[in-house]
């Protein structure tokens, strides 16, 4: 073994890559914007869904019924993303 690092290059279609939030969801994965979240917040009854996006130096979720700032979801769980399951976003 070398001295240095071994680095692997991948091709990556650039529309497809997102900033990683400060923020992990519940089971500890990273979560990117575009990333497709169920969460849950003191503000809302119940689960909602949304996409996570960032804006003015802040991490929000949007969705149809509900918006809120990553920061504060009490259960954040990613289900997918924008550009691999874009089916998920009829429900928000």
């Amino acid at each position: 073994m070398g001295l240095y690092p071994v680095f692997e290059k991948y091709e990556v279609i650039p529309e497809t890559v997102g900033q990683l939030a400060d923020t992990p969801d519940k089971h500890s994965r990273k979560v990117y914007e575009g990333d497709i979240v169920k969460w849950t917040s003191l503000y809302i009854k119940g689960e909602a869904i949304g996409v996570v996006t960032f804006f003015d130096s802040c991490w929000f979720i949007q969705g149809e019924k509900h918006n809120g700032r990553l920061n504060d979801c009490l259960t954040c769980e990613v289900i997918g993303n924008i550009h691999d399951n874009p089916e998920l976003l009829k429900e928000v």
